[in-house]
């Protein structure tokens, strides 16, 4: 009974969340997400990442959409109520970590602040990214390894450490929680004095708690190298990771068409973190208010420490040299903790001072100027419903609501052309018949029910400049092997931060020696379907 009361916070805020959330659930896959479905679907086959279909993330966000695709329901509505469950579980361990550290007033206005970023700021394409998912691992270590902070006990600090690997698999930055624990035990370990027998006790025992908590990190990475063992794939990873995307880290975002320079690296930093700040103030005003109340003399510890936590999220995005919008997910929980703890001392600070009635009414006007100042947020709610609306208001009103994921003819992807062109193989291809893409959009495969031909679905490895010669050679030999029923070119379609190349991929695809020799021997051009043109295999 006593645990059921502490949760109702957690409750009201999961349940304001969810209302928020609910027309995410009518997102199509955008690209990203198609891919990782797309993989999971070949794992669920047999297959392993890496060999069977390649990808550069870490192995973990496959595995997870291993689970989030078996969801009954169709698979693109799968993945986003899987996308909402794992909300869920990112607002629980938040409140847990909030609530451990500092009150369940702090904890609900964290859930809250995250949930209703989340659900409203960043759409289908950054949703269910393994960004947003690293903060679930991340907050359930904290919460473990302040909760025994001062008990003798191994398996939490394992625990954690089990924990952080499995966010290491997702975003690697992620071991930099490290320099969190270690600040955490600098704090600990201040109140001892080091000489006396007292002292040396407790340094001994945060030396176990760190040597437990590295126990349990590289425990899930053999964990993770056994099963890519078994599916003879550890190889394919780590030149995966140590030849791809250390080439593509390095070539920066769509702000350094160029090449990555350190004025354009700086700009593109200064300009990202003001508009992540600027899209959260509803979080960022708060969590500015907590941190310098904790700079005060006996100020609160744990808000410093939080804080480092949330810039060695900050560093990751920093690192990874992209700043696409997904990637600052990776710092939204630890800025909404901190945006909580905000709150709460806000509240606590006006019922001190007033009548409790004048005291709720002067956080109701601050909330509520908060999210005013926020529109990314409060206008993305209302739009979010009225999506919904137009979704069963009719052929002509879904088809709108549909363009607004991609527009028809007018950009890199669009869903509604997806969906045409998976009908159309669907109607003049068997069951069994494999395809291949030049270019993008993994989600044909699925709407398609499909196969790829090669193991690189997606055309951008074996394009690349610094493409291995072995990954082409592959390529190559499983196309002229195979003799997919269709081969797709996809136009208007290209990124030169994934593979330093200038030209979309039909460009590309035009002087591609390999490809043109095969679709002039074996195949015929059959149709062309918004940015898709099809060539149909003869015989």
């Amino acid at each position: 009974m006593r645990r059921a009361v502490c949760a109702w916070p957690l409750a009201l805020a999961g349940g304001i969340v969810l209302i928020l959330g609910i027309p995410t659930v009518l997102f199509p896959l955008g690209p990203d997400q198609a891919i990782f479905a797309y993989i999971a679907h070949r794992i669920s086959l047999g297959g392993f990442p890496y060999v069977t279909a390649w990808d550069q993330k870490p192995p973990a966000i496959y595995l997870l959409y291993v689970i989030a695709i078996h969801f009954p329901g169709p698979m693109m509505r799968n993945v986003r109520i899987f996308d909402l469950f794992m909300l869920c579980l990112t607002l629980a361990a938040i409140y847990l970590l909030a609530g451990r550290i500092w009150s369940r007033v702090a904890a609900f206005w964290a859930a809250l602040l995250y949930g209703s970023a989340y659900t409203t700021e960043y759409g289908y394409w950054h949703m269910a990214q393994p960004d947003g998912y690293t903060g679930i691992p991340l907050c359930l270590a904290a919460w473990l390894y302040y909760r025994h902070l001062d008990v003798r006990r191994i398996w939490p600090y394992l625990a954690a450490g089990a924990l952080t690997g499995f966010a290491f698999q997702l975003r690697f930055f992620s071991a930099l929680i490290g320099l969190f624990l270690l600040y955490v035990e600098w704090n600990h370990a201040n109140v001892a004095d080091p000489k006396t027998v007292a002292g040396r006790a407790v340094l001994n025992a945060a030396v176990i708690r760190l040597i437990s908590f590295s126990a349990g990190f590289l425990l899930v990475q053999a964990l993770f190298a056994a099963y890519l063992l078994a599916g003879h794939a550890l190889g394919a990873y780590l030149m995966t990771e140590f030849t791809f995307a250390s080439r593509y880290a390095r070539l920066g975002g769509e702000y350094s068409p160029d090449g990555l320079t350190l004025t354009a690296f700086e700009y593109a930093a200064r300009e990202d973190t003001a508009l992540f700040l600027a899209g959260h103030l509803a979080i960022a005003i708060p969590a500015t208010m907590a941190i310098v109340l904790s700079l005060r003399r006996n100020g609160g510890r744990h808000v410093r420490e939080v804080a480092l936590l949330a810039l060695t999220a900050y560093a990751g995005v920093l690192i990874q040299a992209k700043f696409f919008w997904y990637h600052w997910l990776a710092v939204l929980p630890f800025v909404a903790l901190l945006g909580g703890k905000g709150m709460a001392d806000l509240a606590a600070a006006l019922c001190r001072e007033r009548r409790r009635v004048v005291a709720y009414l002067g956080v109701a006007a601050a909330v509520a100027e908060q999210f005013y100042l926020t529109p990314a947020i409060s206008a993305g709610a209302i739009q979010q419903w009225r999506g919904v609306i137009d979704f069963y208001g009719g052929e002509a009103r879904r088809r709108a609501y549909n363009n607004q994921f991609g527009p028809y003819g007018g950009g890199t992807y669009s869903y509604i052309a997806d969906e045409q062109v998976a009908q159309y193989l669907r109607e003049h291809s068997a069951p069994g018949d494999e395809i291949y893409i030049y270019g993008y959009e993994a989600l044909v495969y699925l709407l398609s029910q499909r196969e790829s031909a090669s193991r690189f679905f997606y055309v951008f490895p074996v394009i690349s400049t610094w493409t291995p010669p072995e990954w082409r050679a592959d390529w190559v030999r499983a196309l002229d092997t195979k003799l997919p029923r269709y081969i797709l070119i996809q136009a208007n379609e290209g990124a030169p931060w994934i593979t330093g190349l200038h030209e979309d991929t039909a460009r590309v695809a035009a002087h591609d020696a390999d490809l043109q020799k095969l679709l002039a021997a074996r195949y015929d051009l059959e149709t062309t379907i918004e940015d898709f043109t099809l060539y149909r295999r003869r015989g």
